[in-house]
């Protein structure tokens, strides 16, 4: 005979059965192949031809070769993006506060300017094989829902963006 668990206790055991079986979203982000990533990260505050290379990656849907241009359904929000990243008041960043769980707690003014990150989480897990060593500041990877827009900091400003295709990925226990 088993014994009368309880409801707390048998809730607990459900509740640790079912979160050892989820499928969860892993925590790092991946610089792709450079076929699925903007050429080389571009400096900011955008300049003309900086801004010029994300637009081209971003009308391409994230494939720099594609013959043809893919309509982008938030191009508006794109295009409001890059607009903030021409201006170097909002490119302070705040890395030092680890209770910030979203991009805008770290990043409030580019936030501020542009509504394509608002509520978003943010990764500073970045997997670049490029990389000779580990940058000394993690960098700040959130995505938009297509892509990742991956932010270098240096002196507590965002320095450069890397833009990379969103590719799913899940892991199932």
């Amino acid at each position: 005979m088993i014994p009368y668990m309880g409801l707390p206790t048998s809730l607990t055991l459900c509740l640790l059965f079912l979160n050892g079986c989820a499928v969860r979203t892993p925590e790092y982000v991946v610089i792709p192949r450079a076929n699925s990533r903007s050429e080389e990260p571009v400096t900011l505050p955008l300049n003309p031809e900086g801004r010029q290379r994300l637009e081209a990656f971003l009308a391409h849907g994230g494939h720099p070769k594609a013959p043809d241009v893919v309509p982008d359904p938030i191009a508006a929000e794109h295009r409001r993006t890059l607009d903030a990243l021409e201006k170097a008041e909002n490119l302070d960043v705040n890395t030092a506060n680890s209770a910030a769980r979203h991009f805008c707690d770290d990043a409030a003014k580019l936030c501020a300017d542009t509504t394509l990150f608002r509520g978003k989480p943010f990764v500073r897990q970045v997997v670049d094989a490029r990389e000779t060593r580990r940058p000394p500041t993690a960098p700040v990877a959130v995505a938009d829902g297509g892509y990742w827009w991956i932010f270098k900091v240096r002196d507590g400003k965002f320095s450069e963006v890397l833009l990379v295709c969103n590719v799913e990925r899940t892991i199932e226990r």
